[in-house]
């Protein structure tokens, strides 16, 4: 009994021994850093690309976030750092102004900034900054197909329409990369002169920079623009998007005409900073408001760093934009094809969801950014995982949004190691949501090791986006099925930094032509057949339940090409130069692409936008919104989409020439002759204000107003004249219960009109 009693002892003694040796082993591989004291999270706020930072300001790290996503050395002093801050008055102070190298207004209290990077603690304690938020990256993202497929020669034409519409008169407005400013497709229709009436070249150097800017050149006039030719010999993007909202068709016999191509046009070319987005669109609003002149500004642009419900800085900023008589439209994004979204709910009991993390550039960095309802909590641990067996090892702390700060973690593998960021924001202050950063910073090239992420909740809905090429899986790069553990999908995956804020118009894309054929005869096929939404166009609805995109539009395009960058024999795109395209201006030769993405979809509907400000300038942001929604194309590809709209469709396709028809009066053979000097329409739909013009009125109007039964509902008693500037009268229309209305109008000079209204609520 005693011998056996020892060796049970012996035993156990033996399994202690080697459970501690494997408990210190681990302890070997989890090394907590020092933690950040907890903040207080409403006073000031940061994001949390800006707590991050302050953690690792002024330490000697030999590899940091700061120096891979930045491009800055945590120990240098004289380094700049931008951001967006948010402040309790309308200016900033002088203490303020003295810590920045340099601010730029976006909107009443909201400014752009950057700060010596020794200085952005100071700047973050003063008690006039609300918010304080660093500058996220951002990823930039027709032929006659485009065209037909919106209707859009149909207005050029001016089929049954008062007039041609081809944008005259409106400023469209572009920030982007790559752009070359004397393209022919930037000329007017006869190539005899340049529509770029401005460009702001943020990343130059040597010149003046705007008024109001201390970064940057700015260059007015076509002398100036056509002599610095281009931003970047690198890439075609903006070149591209340019010219797919307002290409004047010059080179190409018209065959390649943007939406817009008699608009003006101001391009501002990037440094692909959030910044610099900002900037780029309060100095095109201030530019057209100076000129007096109508502007619709595109934005082809994204990323997923953020909280994906339009609370953002940059989505208010756009938000108080619009609200001073701007128009913006964003793209949707190129993520519908991408797992790279996670989505994790629980209920009543604790529960855990798991998934791999794909990472596309495991040698630099990686970021996870995870939002859930307000006012809750969860808790997330990253761990190690085997790719070629699946099997889960090391691992970090569960760290919680409840313990707001720092935590960094080092996983080794072999000899390589993974420094892991977890960054907690215990309630956002716009949002009042949980927020959680996930930083990986990889000093390997190759390992056999995949990280996954594990999300812990209650009675919660967690949301998590790989902010930088990241995707979730259940399987190990090796095709490794790791039990229990779920994929990420493509929903929600609708962009910030153009895509979610509530007062843009976001574009997903459509195909409108399935293939083209090349200067080497081949067949080109674009992502998807011909009507069907691009593979890659991204999906809604926002974080707040909000459909995204609002409409499709055409996004397979036929552009040119930069002179500079297209090397027919040695460039990438030269498969997708098009047949018998080729174009020579001032010894130059230019030809067309066929590319596809949201990012050309985008300028087709803000061209679009250009169209119907020109058809009738008095409307607002929400009547041109729902003049393009309330006149899209259904069809088989789309189905029947519902009053509340569809995650992949929105409310569905482009359609301007319905559009247009809709805010103006469309003339007929049995109607009085109107000449183009007198013109007639109206805004169509209405809220509280119907605003009708024409020139031959005279002092008295008459209204009858009818339900579309025929049955009389009011007369010129419940319509009530508000004011008239010139040729424009504004009545009360708020009598009118939402609906539809036939309106017949009789002025005392024996002018007489019939059209249809609609009332929508507000």
């Amino acid at each position: 009994m005693c011998a056996l009693f020892n060796n049970s002892i012996l035993k156990n003694y033996i399994s202690f021994l080697l459970m501690l040796l494997s408990v210190l082993s681990f302890g070997q591989h989890i090394r907590s850093s020092k933690k950040c004291c907890e903040e207080v999270f409403d006073k000031p706020g940061l994001n949390n690309l800006a707590s991050l930072v302050l953690f690792e300001n002024g330490k000697n790290i030999r590899k940091s976030f700061l120096s891979e996503y930045y491009g800055i050395n945590p120990l240098d002093s004289t380094a700049v750092i931008e951001g967006v801050l948010k402040t309790y008055a309308i200016e900033l102070s002088d203490s303020c102004l003295k810590l920045l190298v340099n601010s730029s207004k976006v909107t009443d209290n909201i400014f752009t900034f950057s700060v010596y990077l020794k200085n952005l603690q100071k700047l973050s304690q003063l008690s006039e900054v609300q918010y304080l938020s660093l500058s996220r990256k951002a990823e930039s993202q027709l032929g006659n197909s485009a065209r037909k497929d919106a209707e859009i020669d149909k207005v050029h034409a001016g089929l049954n329409l008062p007039m041609p519409y081809t944008g005259k008169g409106i400023l469209c407005g572009i920030v982007d990369v790559s752009i070359e400013y004397n393209n022919p497709a930037f000329k007017n229709e006869t190539g005899d002169s340049l529509r770029i009436i401005r460009a702001w070249a943020q990343n130059f150097n040597k010149g003046i920079p705007p008024a109001g800017y201390k970064y940057g050149v700015e260059f007015i006039g076509e002398p100036e623009i056509s002599n610095i030719k281009f931003d970047s010999i690198i890439g075609l993007h903006g070149t591209i998007t340019t010219a797919a909202m307002s290409a004047s068709g010059y080179g190409s016999n018209g065959l390649y005409k943007g939406v817009a191509p008699n608009s003006k046009i101001i391009a501002v070319t990037s440094n692909n900073s959030e910044n610099s987005l900002l900037d780029a669109m309060s100095y095109f609003f201030t530019q057209s408001k100076k000129l007096n002149k109508k502007g619709v500004f595109n934005l082809s642009w994204g990323s997923h760093l953020g909280p994906h419900d339009g609370t953002s800085l940059f989505d208010q900023s756009i938000d108080s934009l619009v609200k001073a008589g701007g128009f913006v439209v964003g793209a949707a994004g190129n993520w519908g094809a991408d797992t790279m979204h996670l989505k994790h709910s629980s209920g009543t009991t604790a529960s855990t969801t798991s998934s791999i993390i794909l990472e596309w550039d495991t040698v630099r960095y990686t970021l996870i950014d995870i939002w859930a309802k307000p006012n809750t909590s969860f808790q997330v641990q990253i761990k190690a995982v085997d790719k070629l067996t699946g099997k889960v090892g090391i691992s970090t702390a569960n760290v919680s949004t409840l313990k707001q700060g720092q935590s960094v973690y080092k996983l080794p593998f072999g000899k390589d190691t993974t420094t892991v960021y977890i960054i907690m924001t215990a309630r956002d202050v716009f949002n009042k949501r949980p927020n959680c950063l996930v930083a990986f910073l990889h000093n390997h090239i190759k390992t056999n090791t995949n990280l996954s992420i594990h999300i812990t909740s209650t009675n919660n809905t967690v949301h998590g986006w790989g902010a930088s090429s990241a995707l979730f899986s259940k399987k190990t790069e090796k095709n490794v099925l790791v039990p229990n553990f779920v994929s990420g999908d493509n929903q929600y995956t609708v962009g910030e930094l153009g895509g979610t804020s509530k007062s843009i118009i976001t574009v997903g894309t459509h195909v409108s032509q399935q293939k083209f054929k090349n200067i080497f005869g081949n067949d080109m096929v674009f992502s998807a057949d011909s009507g069907k939404t691009g593979l890659y166009s991204s999906y809604g609805p926002t974080l707040d339940g909000r459909i995204k995109p609002d409409l499709t539009a055409p996004g397979s395009v036929f552009v040119p090409a930069n002179s500079y960058y297209l090397d027919i024999n040695n460039s990438p795109e030269r498969t997708s130069a098009v047949e018998g395209s080729a174009f020579t201006d001032k010894g130059k030769t230019y030809y067309w692409l066929g590319e596809e993405a949201t990012s050309f979809a985008s300028p087709v509907v803000a061209g679009s936008v250009a169209l119907l400000l020109e058809a009738n300038p008095t409307l607002s942001f929400l009547q041109v919104k729902n003049a393009l929604l309330n006149n899209t194309t259904t069809d088989v590809f789309t189905g029947n989409i519902s009053l509340t709209g569809s995650p992949h469709w929105g409310f569905g396709k482009l359609n301007i020439y319905k559009a247009i028809s809709s805010v103006i009066s469309v003339v007929t053979e049995n109607e009085k002759e109107i000449r183009s000097e007198n013109l007639f329409w109206y805004s169509n739909p209405i809220q509280n204000r119907l605003t009708v013009f024409g020139p031959d009125f005279s002092s008295s109007i008459d209204f009858t107003v009818y339900d579309i039964c025929g049955r009389i509902i009011s007369n010129t008693n419940g319509l009530e004249l508000i004011s008239k500037e010139g040729s424009f009268y504004h009545f009360n229309s708020s009598p009118l219960v939402p609906g539809q209305y036939i309106v017949i109008l009789k002025s005392d000079n024996g002018f007489s009109k019939s059209f249809k209204l609609t009332k929508t609520s507000n």
